[in-house]
């Protein structure tokens, strides 16, 4: 029979905040003492290469166009088990434009491919889609003001298998490019690793 402490530690070794194993390298965006650097966003490239963590980006006009602003490669070894995703967003730098801004969030699991715009085939698989929720921030709101986090839960999980991508989706529907206006904030990924077995 396993001690408590045992079955303890077991677990938290399978927990996706690192790499599998008792050492394993962190694998979210959050370096001691260090703001995270701004994202370039794109639909077909990551802002951020991690499994969630500090995020922050100039705020950009409107756009139906998906920004990959996380996209975290699964190890070859492991397939992800997703349980829940938590957001948080807040102005900085300047004073929202004189329209309000919506943020729409999403996630995606079994991509073959960082791009967001990868199409299925023979050999290649985009990306399955779920809505997490919305955040905004409303005219000339200030610097400090933040949006009420998003904390979705998924009670059946959602996996992503091996060497394939997870990634955390932004639009930007609403929205005004401003001069020193930078959106901050951090996703959280509650997952776990499963082992491959043959």
């Amino acid at each position: 029979m396993l001690s408590p402490v045992t079955i303890v530690n077991d677990l938290a070794d399978l927990s996706a905040f690192k790499l599998p194993g008792i050492n394993g390298a962190q694998v979210a965006n959050h370096a001691n003492s260090t703001s995270p650097s701004s994202a370039s966003l794109s639909n077909t490239a990551a802002g951020y290469t991690t499994l969630g963590g500090k995020y922050q980006f100039a705020m950009v006009g409107s756009a139906a166009t998906d920004f990959a602003l996380f996209a975290y490669q699964v190890p070859a070894t492991q397939r992800l088990v997703v349980k829940g995703v938590y957001i948080s967003l807040v102005n900085t730098g300047a004073a929202n434009a004189t329209t309000a801004s919506i943020f729409d969030w999403s996630i995606g699991v079994n991509s073959t491919a960082v791009s967001l715009a990868t199409a299925d085939s023979d050999l290649a698989y985009g990306p399955r889609r779920a809505a997490i929720g919305q955040q905004s921030l409303g005219i000339t709101d200030a610097i400090g003001i933040r949006s009420p986090d998003i904390n979705r839960q998924f009670m059946a999980g959602m996996v992503c298998q091996p060497s394939r991508y997870v990634h955390i989706i932004l639009q930007v529907p609403l929205g005004t490019a401003t001069g020193s206006q930078v959106i901050r904030g951090s996703v959280f990924i509650d997952a776990y690793y499963e082992p491959v077995t043959n």
